[in-house]
């Protein structure tokens, strides 16, 4: 499960301002939530001046919409395997990971859905895409009709545990995602929220 964090790179130049802005805009959302989190406060906390974050980002709304990252996630499970439940499975725990090495963008995700904070409530919806395509997609292929259902269930089963978990955890949950018993309570809700014997192991 890929778990490097797209702002753990130390670029040099420009983009290494513009990256240690978007980087303590994050954590300072997160914390204060966006009414709470002003352009000074973001400069003040980096030892620069308002006008040289202005520079890379004109309003706040702005440097707010900048954080908000559509997932990429890599190669799945199943680009590469047949389409089996247990390599579903797979693909769900997958997914479940690239959010799990995010916290920070979850708890300012969650902060401003709390709060109705439009930007932060059109990405929630637009994220939804991708899931539909890489899991809603292929449970209709192993369940028929029911597959919607399913993956609507799942969908709000894994959103509640990386909720959950973040709020419960903090920065340590990433850690905590990592081990192999959470792996393994993970896999196991997983199987049990998609319908259908399981398979037998080889």
């Amino acid at each position: 499960m890929p778990r490097a964090l797209p702002w753990t790179s130390a670029p040099t130049g420009e983009g290494s301002t513009r990256r240690r802005i978007l980087d303590t805009a994050r954590v300072l959302f997160a914390e204060h939530g966006y009414p709470g989190t002003s352009v000074r406060l973001i400069a003040r906390t980096l030892g620069m001046s308002d006008p040289a974050v202005y520079y890379h980002f004109p309003t706040k709304q702005a440097l707010y919409r900048s954080l908000l990252i559509e997932p990429e996630y890599g190669e799945l499970p199943l680009d590469r395997l047949a389409l089996t439940r247990e390599n579903l499975v797979e693909q769900v725990v997958h997914l479940f990971g690239w959010w799990a090495a995010r916290p920070e963008f979850g708890r300012m995700l969650l902060r401003e859905q709390l709060t109705g904070q439009e930007a932060s409530m059109a990405f929630m919806e637009t994220s939804y895409e991708p899931w539909r395509r890489e899991v809603e997609r292929p449970l209709g292929v192993l369940l028929g009709i029911g597959g919607v259902d399913a993956s609507e269930m799942l969908y709000d089963m894994m959103c509640g545990v990386f909720w959950d978990g973040i709020l419960s955890h903090g920065d340590r949950f990433t850690e905590m995602t990592l081990e192999d018993a959470f792996q393994r309570r993970l896999r196991a809700m997983v199987q049990l929220a998609i319908p259908g014997p399981l398979e037998e192991e080889a």
